[in-house]
């Protein structure tokens, strides 16, 4: 099993990469645990500085919480790859990152559930998170306005 410290470490001492987002996408289990459902009621620029934590400008998004199983459709293929994909698709112009991860969260939490003809595996859900230490909003916009800008 790969450890994401593993795999992001090698990003933290990267000079050229100080100051710009890095952002991981992780599609995995975090354990074996198996999510019930619950019934729920219906009702300005900082001063620029030349030092910055290691740690900064990163953000994880996980597809389950720490302890979790990750839930694919043998058809679709995982839940929070279709959620994160889908928004991505709708929403990429209008919102940041953030906004986005937090629709995607809502999507697969509300609209997947488990069916399996072992009624152990079925009726279970799923929640991804994210942890960020971003210090700008991640913004999307189309290569030719890039382009654009640039003349």
């Amino acid at each position: 099993m790969v450890k994401v410290d593993e795999i992001v470490e090698p990003f933290k001492r990267k000079t050229s990469l100080a100051g710009k987002p890095k952002i991981f996408i992780f599609q995995a289990c975090r354990g074996d645990g198996l999510m019930d459902n619950v019934e729920a009621d219906s009702t300005a620029e900082p001063k620029l500085v030349t030092r910055i934590p290691a740690e900064a400008d990163f953000l994880y998004a996980y597809s389950t919480v720490p302890g979790y199983f990750s839930w694919r459709n043998s058809t679709h293929g995982s839940w929070f790859v279709q959620a994160f994909c889908e928004t991505m698709e709708r929403c990429w112009r209008e919102k940041d990152l953030m906004e986005i991860l937090t629709i995607v969260n809502r999507r697969v939490a509300f609209d997947y559930e488990s069916f399996c003809n072992d009624s152990k595996m079925t009726g279970r859900k799923q929640v991804p998170s994210f942890v960020s230490t971003l210090t700008k909003k991640v913004v999307f916009c189309a290569k030719s306005e890039l382009v654009d800008k640039d003349k």
